[in-house]
């Protein structure tokens, strides 16, 4: 055979894509680029996830600062994916990245907590007003249960006074899934993804909130209890959109303002004792 007849045949765009996508032989006269391994999928999603986690337990407390090698050290990946976790978790409030110094567990005022308190029970004001008209008479009912649990342990844990926090544990950790359950599920039959992520975003900042300020959730203190749960899901019952923005309103009207309540009462021990 000629000259002609000994070069390799060009291949073709069809030879190229069978190559690469069937795993079948290369081409004659050309060399593929050796295929790399896909790196792991979400891996700073799961080093937020632990982040999340040291705050929400408190292992993480506000003004803390992170260690970039450490934790990729730690959870064994790439110091990127932990910069990933790092920008989104600032994001999302609950970090703060500091120039030529490094990252922070945010530390959150009482402005700033008043603030985030009228916003959250704006959104979920807003979203309770639409699952109203959503839910059915089961779900509805399936609410008012978890509402009346809900108060009834509050109210428990509050006058079980200052007793060992490791007696509370099993009550607050109950607590916190009714929690959840409760205002996550009205969000949840609103039908708006959005505003359930920025709503579980809030409540890690109010978990940081007060892991920072010294005193657990369900602190006992004298401040105005009532079962505001409840309120909530009677006005569910109702089937009255308005009503039920305004019950979600005056609770965290009144979270808000107890906990500046039992805030200025902590300070004012702590003045005494010194």
């Amino acid at each position: 055979m000629g000259q002609a007849g000994n070069q390799a045949r060009l291949p073709t765009p069809a030879d190229l894509l069978i190559a690469q996508t069937s795993g079948g032989a290369q081409p004659q006269g050309v060399a593929l680029k050796p295929k790399r391994s896909k790196p792991k999928a979400h891996l700073h999603e799961h080093c937020a996830s632990e982040i999340l986690n040291g705050i929400r337990l408190g292992h993480l407390r506000p003004g803390q600062r992170l260690s970039e090698v450490g934790l990729a050290k730690k959870l064994k990946i790439g110091r990127a994916a932990v910069r990933v976790a790092f920008d989104r978790l600032a994001w999302a409030g609950l970090l703060t990245r500091v120039s030529r110094s490094g990252t922070y567990v945010r530390k959150i005022s009482i402005k700033d907590y008043n603030e985030m308190m009228e916003l959250r029970g704006c959104l979920e004001g807003m979203a309770a007003s639409k699952a109203c008209s959503r839910m059915t008479a089961e779900e509805i009912e399936h609410l008012h249960r978890v509402a009346s649990r809900l108060d009834e342990l509050g109210s428990k844990v509050d006058q079980r006074g200052n007793c060992a926090p490791a007696e509370l544990d099993k009550d607050y950790a109950e607590l916190e899934d009714l929690e959840k359950e409760f205002h996550r599920g009205i969000v949840r039959y609103s039908g708006s993804g959005y505003i359930m992520q920025i709503l579980d975003d809030y409540h890690l900042l109010q978990r940081s909130f007060l892991v920072g300020m010294g005193f657990p959730e369900g602190n006992s203190a004298k401040v105005h209890k009532e079962p505001q749960h409840r309120n909530i899901a009677d006005a569910f019952r109702k089937r009255n959109p308005a009503l039920v923005e305004r019950a979600v309103h005056r609770h965290y009207r009144l979270l808000r303002n107890n906990l500046i309540l039992r805030f200025a009462r902590n300070a004012l021990v702590d003045h005494r004792d010194t």
